[in-house]
């Protein structure tokens, strides 16, 4: 019998359950039963919901403690400690053997007290970060970092991270318990008739994510004579701005709000033609795997990690996004909903892919193979971290450099005019 691994599993974000949650339960879920996980976060919803899955939590708020954003500056020194001392008493009380840093923001308070203590982690993180959080937030000098997809990897990678302690493991999705068309109707439930086409698109209703693209794109549809409906699964900040939009453009009775929903997969898997994408930038693309398990044929930009899970004219359909992306977008949507061959072939093979490379055992399996070898090294072994700490310097000046270069364009531009 293996000894049980005490892990101290750190998550920082809002208090909803999206993408990074539902991937961290997910694992958090499934571990082998030789890891003892603590969940230590400030998201009340993931606490609750770790909680009635029988996991430990310890719950309470946090602060990112220096920042120089203008939007968030701060540089509270108190608060830091604070965090800290706070990381160093959990590892001590449960005797953690390992740390899961679920973002980048814990690194500020996390990665002193884990080299403090001794105890090795990781850092996995959801998204790319932007030059001031990859510096403030210290991920040059995590010891070792998980991306989601190769395309987060980039900005690290390119101002020298090591390699060799940074590796992709893509998200894993549950695969729907019931795929029965009969079960539920999108159709019947919005009052849509049987002969007409559905489209959905699910998401935060930020600006991000490109709802007003596909919007337009159906609007363009409309113009040409070829009707269908979208259904937007999700709610945030713009759904007012995104109905005004729809109100605008007289698509009313052909774009649906629906809000979230707790089971996504159950629309996904009802009469419903197509999935649509028309993201702005992407990390990985969860909901274009969840659109394969539930097969049905994709169309998403080809930003970020979205060609690491959509193979162009294999898995589904992929197209450059750029200001002029909605008539190109309602062009695909109209190829696919008039070749019902090709589209059952796209999705075909991608749930396929979905079933081989993006399932929760596969991320499991991966993510406890790199705790495995955390464990085993020495973290007093650890590199330099001034070194590490300077990485990212010649991007700062590039970054600078740039910026007082357009700042002087912009000011002799002023003065001719």
């Amino acid at each position: 019998m293996q000894n049980s691994i005490p892990l101290l599993f750190v998550h920082f974000g809002d208090n909803w359950i999206r993408g990074s949650e539902v991937c961290a339960l997910n694992l958090l879920n499934n571990l082998d039963s030789h890891y003892v996980p603590v969940l230590w976060t400030n998201n009340c919803a993931m606490a609750s919901a770790a909680r009635r899955a029988g996991i430990t939590v310890e719950f309470e708020r946090f602060d990112i403690a220096i920042s120089f954003d203008s939007s968030r500056r701060r540089f509270n020194l108190l608060a830091w400690a604070k965090q800290r001392r706070r990381a160093i008493q959990l590892i001590k009380h449960y005797q953690i053997q390992l740390i899961h840093i679920n973002s980048g923001a814990p690194c500020q308070w996390v990665l002193g007290a884990a080299r403090q203590c001794n105890v090795p982690s990781l850092t996995h993180l959801h998204s790319p970060y932007n030059l001031h959080d990859r510096i403030t937030l210290g991920l040059h000098i995590a010891p070792y970092i998980v991306c989601v997809s190769h395309a987060v990897s980039h900005a690290l990678l390119n101002e020298g991270y090591p390699k060799q302690q940074l590796s992709v493991v893509h998200n894993g999705v549950p695969e729907p318990q019931n795929t029965d068309q009969n079960v539920f109707s999108v159709k019947q439930h919005l009052g849509i008739n049987q002969n007409e086409k559905v489209v959905v698109s699910v998401g935060s209703l930020i600006h991000r994510k490109g709802f007003d693209r596909v919007i337009s794109a159906i609007e363009c549809l409309h113009r040409q004579q070829s009707r269908c409906h979208l259904v937007i699964i999700g709610d945030g900040p713009e759904k007012t701005v995104l109905q005004t939009q729809v109100a605008t453009l007289g698509l009313e009775h052909f774009v649906h709000f629906v809000g979230e929903q707790p089971d996504v997969p159950k629309w996904l898997c009802s009469d419903i033609d197509l999935m649509v994408s028309g993201a702005r930038s992407e990390a990985f693309g969860l909901v274009l795997v969840e659109a394969a398990l539930a097969r049905l044929p994709v169309i998403a930009p080809n930003v970020g990690g979205i060609g690491e899970v959509v193979d162009h004219l294999k898995t589904g359909i992929l197209y450059v996004s750029n200001i002029n992306t909605a008539p190109l977008l309602a062009q695909h949507i109209e190829h696919l909903l008039s070749d019902p061959l090709l589209a059952r072939r796209l999705a075909y093979n991608a749930y396929r892919k979905a079933k081989t490379q993006f399932t929760v055992a596969a991320n499991q399996q991966s993510m406890e193979q790199l705790y495995q070898e955390q464990l085993e090294q020495n973290p007093a072994q650890a590199q330099s971290r001034l070194r590490a700490l300077l990485r990212p310097v010649p991007t700062l000046i590039d970054h600078i450099k740039r910026r007082w270069l357009s700042n002087s364009s912009s000011a002799t531009q002023g003065s001719a005019l």
